[in-house]
Protein backbone atom coordinates (compact mmCIF):
# COMPACT_ATOMS: atom_id res chain seq x y z
CA UNK A 1 0.00 0.00 0.00
CA UNK A 2 1.06 3.58 -0.71
CA UNK A 3 0.59 6.10 1.36
CA UNK A 4 0.64 9.64 1.02
CA UNK A 5 3.37 11.53 3.85
CA UNK A 6 0.60 13.70 4.40
CA UNK A 7 -2.28 11.35 5.26
CA UNK A 8 0.15 9.22 7.14
CA UNK A 9 0.52 12.80 9.47
CA UNK A 10 -3.30 13.95 9.45
CA UNK A 11 -3.91 10.12 11.06
CA UNK A 12 -1.14 10.20 13.68
CA UNK A 13 -2.19 13.74 14.83
CA UNK A 14 -5.48 13.15 15.22
CA UNK A 15 -5.01 9.91 17.14
CA UNK A 16 -2.57 11.95 19.50
CA UNK A 17 -5.53 14.16 19.65
CA UNK A 18 -8.05 11.58 20.38
CA UNK A 19 -6.15 9.55 23.13
CA UNK A 20 -7.39 8.07 24.98
CA UNK A 21 -10.05 7.45 22.91
CA UNK A 22 -9.93 5.79 19.72
CA UNK A 23 -9.98 8.16 16.54
CA UNK A 24 -11.61 7.36 12.95
CA UNK A 25 -12.07 8.10 9.79
CA UNK A 26 -12.27 6.82 5.91
CA UNK A 27 -9.13 6.40 3.76
CA UNK A 28 -9.53 7.76 0.04
CA UNK A 29 -7.43 6.68 -2.87
CA UNK A 30 -7.14 4.14 -5.76
CA UNK A 31 -7.51 0.30 -5.25
CA UNK A 32 -4.35 -0.47 -7.45
CA UNK A 33 -2.74 -2.74 -7.69
CA UNK A 34 -0.64 -0.95 -5.67
CA UNK A 35 -3.46 0.72 -3.30
CA UNK A 36 -3.01 4.34 -3.14
CA UNK A 37 -4.20 6.34 0.01
CA UNK A 38 -4.15 9.79 -0.99
CA UNK A 39 -6.78 11.29 1.10
CA UNK A 40 -8.13 10.93 4.76
CA UNK A 41 -11.01 12.23 5.89
CA UNK A 42 -11.88 12.33 10.04
CA UNK A 43 -14.96 10.78 11.48
CA UNK A 44 -16.76 11.50 14.89
CA UNK A 45 -16.29 7.97 16.76
CA UNK A 46 -19.76 7.41 18.35
CA UNK A 47 -19.07 4.16 20.07
CA UNK A 48 -20.19 3.57 23.05
CA UNK A 49 -16.98 3.23 24.87
CA UNK A 50 -14.76 5.00 22.67
CA UNK A 51 -11.59 3.94 24.97
CA UNK A 52 -11.84 0.46 23.99
CA UNK A 53 -13.43 0.84 20.58
CA UNK A 54 -14.51 2.62 17.23
CA UNK A 55 -17.62 3.29 15.51
CA UNK A 56 -17.69 5.20 12.43
CA UNK A 57 -21.04 8.04 12.67
CA UNK A 58 -22.88 6.48 9.40
CA UNK A 59 -23.76 9.97 8.32
CA UNK A 60 -20.54 11.03 8.74
CA UNK A 61 -19.88 7.65 6.20
CA UNK A 62 -21.78 8.71 3.90
CA UNK A 63 -20.60 12.30 3.56
CA UNK A 64 -17.59 11.09 2.99
CA UNK A 65 -18.01 8.87 0.72
CA UNK A 66 -19.84 11.81 -1.36
CA UNK A 67 -16.60 14.12 -0.65
CA UNK A 68 -14.18 11.65 -1.81
CA UNK A 69 -16.51 10.71 -5.15
CA UNK A 70 -16.48 14.85 -5.84
CA UNK A 71 -12.55 14.58 -5.87
CA UNK A 72 -12.41 11.98 -8.00
CA UNK A 73 -10.93 8.96 -5.24
CA UNK A 74 -12.43 6.11 -3.61
CA UNK A 75 -13.63 5.27 -0.57
CA UNK A 76 -10.63 2.11 -0.09
CA UNK A 77 -10.69 1.80 3.55
CA UNK A 78 -10.61 3.16 7.14
CA UNK A 79 -8.64 3.84 9.85
CA UNK A 80 -8.84 4.03 13.70
CA UNK A 81 -6.12 3.91 16.66
CA UNK A 82 -5.30 1.69 19.23
CA UNK A 83 -4.61 4.09 22.39
CA UNK A 84 -2.84 1.14 24.46
CA UNK A 85 -2.62 -1.79 21.90
CA UNK A 86 -0.91 -3.24 18.83
CA UNK A 87 -1.05 -1.45 15.45
CA UNK A 88 -2.77 -5.00 14.41
CA UNK A 89 -6.39 -5.60 14.53
CA UNK A 90 -7.83 -6.79 17.67
CA UNK A 91 -10.58 -9.60 18.17
CA UNK A 92 -13.16 -6.81 18.08
CA UNK A 93 -11.60 -5.16 14.86
CA UNK A 94 -12.28 -8.32 13.40
CA UNK A 95 -15.88 -8.91 14.73
CA UNK A 96 -17.12 -5.51 13.83
CA UNK A 97 -15.65 -5.53 10.26
CA UNK A 98 -18.16 -5.17 7.70
CA UNK A 99 -16.59 -3.84 4.40
CA UNK A 100 -14.61 -6.64 2.26
CA UNK A 101 -12.08 -6.01 0.11
CA UNK A 102 -11.33 -2.65 1.98
CA UNK A 103 -8.02 -1.57 3.97
CA UNK A 104 -7.37 -0.79 7.48
CA UNK A 105 -4.60 1.10 8.62
CA UNK A 106 -4.23 1.29 12.23
CA UNK A 107 -2.35 3.52 14.48
CA UNK A 108 -0.68 2.05 17.53
CA UNK A 109 0.25 4.63 20.74
CA UNK A 110 1.36 2.17 23.01
CA UNK A 111 5.46 2.76 22.55
CA UNK A 112 7.33 5.89 22.70
CA UNK A 113 6.62 6.37 19.09
CA UNK A 114 3.54 6.42 16.81
CA UNK A 115 3.40 3.00 14.56
CA UNK A 116 1.07 2.40 11.80
CA UNK A 117 0.12 -1.10 10.28
CA UNK A 118 -2.09 -1.64 7.23
CA UNK A 119 -4.93 -4.60 6.66
CA UNK A 120 -6.91 -5.91 3.66
CA UNK A 121 -10.01 -7.69 4.61
CA UNK A 122 -10.64 -10.10 3.10
CA UNK A 123 -13.92 -11.02 4.57
CA UNK A 124 -12.72 -13.31 6.67
CA UNK A 125 -9.45 -12.12 7.70
CA UNK A 126 -7.12 -8.72 7.78
CA UNK A 127 -4.08 -9.91 5.90
CA UNK A 128 -1.20 -7.64 6.48
CA UNK A 129 0.31 -5.37 3.80
CA UNK A 130 3.76 -3.46 4.03
CA UNK A 131 3.23 0.84 3.58
CA UNK A 132 5.22 2.90 1.50
CA UNK A 133 5.19 6.12 2.88
CA UNK A 134 5.10 8.40 -0.92
CA UNK A 135 6.41 11.93 -0.39
CA UNK A 136 5.52 14.21 -3.10
CA UNK A 137 8.93 16.27 -4.59
CA UNK A 138 8.82 20.13 -4.21
CA UNK A 139 8.19 21.89 -7.65
CA UNK A 140 11.51 22.84 -8.81
CA UNK A 141 13.74 21.04 -6.81
CA UNK A 142 16.23 19.53 -8.13
CA UNK A 143 18.46 18.02 -5.57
Amino acid sequence: MQLAASVRESIVEHALEAAPKEACGLLGGRTGPPATVQDSIRTPNVASTPTRRFEIDPEALLAGRETFIEKGVELIGFYHSHPNGPNEPSATDLDTARWTDTYTVIVSLSGSEPEIGAWLFTGEAFEPKQIAVQTKPTDGDST
